[in-house]
């Protein structure tokens, strides 16, 4: 009978450290899916605010606004297209492509690269690219409506 018990007993704690286990390994697959959650949230927030991914980081919003108020607009358009040949949905670049499109008034490019911004991200159509897209239309030239997704 002790043999039974003893066993029983051993048998309990090993019940009891295996129900441990588990419940850390439920916390922590739980504690990673919080983490996923917050940074999807994160992520979409960033593409809300059309800020750049990760994939684009090496683009310099500072350094194409200073080329732009320079009024170096060649190396405004090397610079945003040498980032958009290795990150082309970076919305920033293809943004100051547009504006330095609109400056040296080769509209039709402008409005191409507008489009495509206004593509990636439909909030942008009013604000910052509403304007141009006004000004454009006085040239004869008509903006493309954002592509619907299905």
């Amino acid at each position: 009978m002790e043999s039974i018990s003893v066993q029983l007993t051993q048998l309990g704690e090993r019940l009891e450290a295996l129900t441990a286990g588990i419940y850390v390994l439920a916390g922590l697959v739980f504690l990673g899916l919080v983490l996923l959650a917050v940074t999807l949230v994160q992520v979409s927030k960033r593409r809300e605010r059309g800020e750049a991914s990760e994939e684009s980081q090496d683009f310099s919003t500072d350094r194409a606004n200073e080329l732009f108020e320079r009024d170096q607009i060649d190396e405004l358009i090397r610079y945003t297209e040498g980032v958009l040949s290795h990150a082309p949905n970076n919305l920033q670049a293809r943004y100051f492509l547009g504006l330095a499109y609109y400056r040296n008034r080769d509209y039709r490019s402008a409005l191409r690269e507008f489009n495509a911004v206004i593509a990636l991200n439909p909030a942008w159509r009013d604000d910052p690219i509403g304007p141009f897209l006004h000004e454009i239309e006085e040239h004869g030239l008509a903006a493309e409506p954002p592509a619907r997704k299905h």
